[in-house]
């Protein structure tokens, strides 16, 4: 199932790498978890909670991601729209809208970005700097008929992007994801190996969306073998964190300086391992 189509496009010496960030391929679903090929994070339908989705946000930092590979793929976002159409998530929702990071390993040479995208349109880079464990903070909202606002702060730099577009959007379901994205030819290509997402002060129309009422999303490769660890939700129900292969995505202490003052992230020591 194909949710997104997010164009970037990688010049390097003589040759042209296209890749996309498709649509949430669902591999199979149980009782407490969804196993997907290329999503890992958190999606509430709006099905599950009874009303459309008017706004998303949420804060995490910027991963760092590790030159063990040749070439390797992550991208970090939120978004409104790009799951299921229907309750039963039998047909895909084809609108969507995104601002994210990526964090990308190419020809052994780490490099990070910040976009935004409205489907069916490609993708746009936002001029903004960024580095490994800065802070972000990005919303989208409905602010009229059709009408978006979308907007991206990087907190460590002070650097701030905000833009009003025109645009239909289903509003079906919201989403806090970390991706591996795919070529035009479908193939998911590498996770690049990071040492954790961590989501926090995530909210949905205005209020904290207690995360512990819904089921993570987990990404796992053609065989099953699942690639990251989702941890349950923290203490206040709005951040989690998403780890790579088997690192220890329990409880710990994250102190992150925000306008001259300290704070300190508490996520609980229950974790979900995958």
């Amino acid at each position: 199932m194909y949710l997104n189509k997010r164009f970037i496009f990688i010049i390097l010496v003589l040759s042209v790498v296209i890749i996309i960030t498709p649509m949430i391929k669902i591999d199979y679903v149980q009782a407490d978890e969804s196993y997907s090929l290329n999503w890992s994070g958190y999606v509430i339908s709006s099905y599950q909670i009874g009303e459309k989705i008017h706004s998303v946000s949420g804060e995490w930092i910027v991963p760092n991601v590790f030159a063990n590979t040749k070439t390797a793929y992550s991208t970090t976002w939120l978004g409104v729209g790009g799951y299921c159409s229907d309750r039963e998530c039998k047909k895909a929702d084809h609108t969507l809208i995104q601002v994210g990071t990526d964090q990308n390993v190419s020809n052994g040479t780490t490099y990070y970005e910040v976009w935004y995208e409205l489907l069916p349109d490609l993708p746009k880079t936002i001029d903004m700097e960024i580095e490994p464990g800065d802070r972000m903070r990005a919303s989208i909202s409905e602010v009229g008929e059709n009408l978006w606002e979308i907007r991206v702060i990087n907190l460590a730099k002070n650097q701030q992007f905000e833009k009003t577009f025109s645009y239909e959007s289903s509003a079906l379901s919201a989403e806090w994801i970390h991706e591996a994205p795919s070529t035009t030819g479908d193939e998911i290509l590498p996770l690049a190996s990071f040492d954790r997402v961590s989501f926090d002060n995530i909210s949905l129309n205005g209020a904290r969306p207690n995360l512990n009422r819904f089921d993570p999303i987990v990404m796992t490769d053609h065989s099953g073998q699942q690639l990251v660890c989702v941890s349950l939700p923290d203490r206040e129900g709005d951040g989690f964190n998403i780890c790579c292969g088997d690192q220890d995505c329990s409880a710990y202490n994250q102190k992150i300086r925000l306008s001259g003052i300290w704070y300190y992230l508490f996520f609980d020591k229950q974790t979900f391992f995958i």
